[in-house]
């Protein structure tokens, strides 16, 4: 069910972790922190103007009410770029803070202590024994780099990632070995003729939820037509699928990209 506060998590998620910094502050820090309140303030009265507008059309037709937001996100466009600079700005702040040496070295020191549980399958154990290895050196990379002007900061971690890009591959294919193995040791639920589809979602919504009904929809049929074949089989004809069908999930990745931002 989307709710009215759909439009603000993309913001609010921006700026999470500066306000659980400045929560845990003392009063007075908090009170000095103009830019964090006038974010609050402003997202909670865009909040709660979205919620009443929701409400006095709550029983018109989709097509009334998403024409109302639209003219109410239309109108409102300043205070929305307004809010979305203030976001930034404390994201950038939080940023800054998080990237200094002396927390990226208790970063590094809490990741090394870290290890990867023995009871996962191979590839997985793998994969994430190799993406960590990689955290780990990021951090030590941005620590190295951290006394820099940012846009050396930036230069540094572009000039060591691609220095690691063979890692970087091994690690995309790691992951998608994964995750077809994954899929291959648990078979898709039954799914119904039709997708489920809520009522007043929006059109780009409606699309994402009948694309991907019908790409699971695919994967239940080649799962069903392989179920006594081995395993081998079954992986091999799922890889295919995905290869075939690649144009329609990267459809379905830019239709979640869509109503993310929306």
């Amino acid at each position: 069910m989307k709710t009215p506060f759909a439009p603000f998590c993309r913001i609010g998620a921006a700026v999470l972790v500066a306000a659980v910094f400045l929560l845990s502050a003392p009063p007075a820090a908090v009170a000095e922190d103009s830019t964090m309140e006038r974010f609050l303030e402003e997202r909670r009265a865009l909040v709660e103007e979205r919620e009443a507008l929701y409400e006095a059309y709550r029983d018109e037709s989709r097509e009334v009410r998403e024409a109302a937001l639209r003219e109410w996100r239309h109108d409102n466009r300043e205070r929305f770029e307004e809010l979305r600079a203030l976001a930034e700005t404390l994201a950038r702040e939080k940023e800054e803070k998080a990237s200094s040496a002396e927390a990226l070295a208790e970063r590094i020191a809490e990741a090394e202590e870290w290890e990867v549980p023995a009871n996962l399958p191979e590839v997985q154990r793998e994969l994430l024994e190799k993406r960590h290895a990689l955290f780990i050196d990021r951090l030590k990379q941005q620590k190295e780099a951290a006394n820099l002007p940012p846009e050396e900061r930036r230069e540094a971690l572009l000039a060591w990632r691609e220095s690691e890009a063979e890692r970087f591959a091994e690690v995309h294919a790691l992951a998608e070995a994964a995750a077809e193995e994954a899929a291959g040791r648990t078979p898709p639920l039954a799914l119904p003729e039709e997708p489920d589809i809520p009522e007043g979602v929006s059109a780009e919504k409606q699309a994402f939820l009948e694309k991907r009904h019908h790409l699971m929809r695919e994967r239940l049929e080649i799962y069903e037509a392989y179920a006594e074949a081995a395993e081998a089989e079954r992986q091999a004809a799922l890889l295919e699928w995905r290869h075939e069908r690649r144009e329609a999930f990267e459809e379905l990745h830019r239709l979640a990209e869509e109503i993310a931002n929306n």
